[in-house]
């Protein structure tokens, strides 16, 4: 060999050593500190979304359990009015959840804004299966479900028809 064949193999081996014993260590524990933080952010949303979810419980629970009477009384009335018919009815802006929890905006039997407002928090937050069990399946499901972007949506346009 050559001496610029040996300068050319000593550099490559001390390029390997120094790699080794210098910036491999370095490398590995900046990409262990890279996968320490990627766990720390995972366990912080997940943290956060339990947060939420158990505020979500709580806010439901909150406006579930605190229906006034008169949307109970109008599910009442609407679910008899809806069986005596045969449940037979087109399901539009007439049969919404809104109309079986009271609320008739602009018409002989209208509310007076709060309660308008109690109706629309609580149709936002309801268990439809629960409190509307004689609808269809199919019809409650296109709802959504409580407090989603679908259900607000939903309720939406149906104030825009009136």
């Amino acid at each position: 060999m050559n001496d610029d064949a040996i300068l050319i193999l000593l550099l490559l081996i001390t390029a390997i050593v120094l790699w080794l014993s210098v910036f491999g260590p370095k490398v590995k524990e900046a990409r262990a500190e890279r996968e320490r933080r990627a766990v720390a952010e995972a366990e912080r949303r997940a943290a956060e979304r339990a947060r939420l979810k158990a505020e979500r419980e709580v806010l439901l629970k909150r406006i579930r359990g605190n229906a006034p009477d008169f949307i109970l009384k109008a599910r009442l009335e609407f679910e008899r009015e809806y069986r005596a018919g045969g449940g037979d009815g087109s399901f539009g802006q007439e049969m919404s959840p809104l109309v079986c929890f009271g609320y008739h905006v602009g018409k002989t039997i209208g509310r007076i804004e709060t309660e308008r407002h109690s109706i629309l928090e609580y149709a936002v937050a309801a268990d439809l299966d629960a409190a509307l069990p004689f609808l269809p399946e199919s019809y409650r499901s296109q709802w959504g479900e409580p407090l989603s972007t679908n259900r607000q949506s939903h309720i939406h346009a149906s104030e825009q028809q009136r």
